[in-house]
């Protein structure tokens, strides 16, 4: 590890420290499992196109909410990206698609 003479880190290996880097790991936020993140994940290469929160809950028999923060989590990590739905009148639906290459 890189050291100034004041013992401070220098910026890029703080960077490097802090990165979500290939060989990283990056831990789940509280309220989520690896083991629920990983039937979404496997629900989601299953797929050949976007679903809302509704039916990933219908296909993994959890919660409507509790699969939007798995989903939402996806999205943040990069490995979703989301639209929004607009069928008519009334509240527009949010869709969830698996990003470019991730987890292929």
């Amino acid at each position: 590890m890189t050291m100034l003479a004041g013992g401070e880190l220098v910026q890029r290996e703080v960077d490097r420290i802090c990165s979500d880097g290939p060989n990283s790991y990056r831990r789940l936020p509280r309220d989520l499992s690896e083991q629920r993140l990983g039937e979404i994940q496997r629900m989601f290469q299953a797929l050949d196109g976007p679903v809302t929160a509704s039916e990933v809950a219908a296909r993994t028999h959890v919660s409507r909410v509790t699969a939007r923060r798995y989903l939402e989590y996806l999205v943040t990590v990069g490995q979703a990206t989301t639209s929004i739905l607009t069928t008519g009148p009334g509240r527009p639906c949010k869709t969830y698609e698996l990003a470019g290459s991730a987890l292929r």
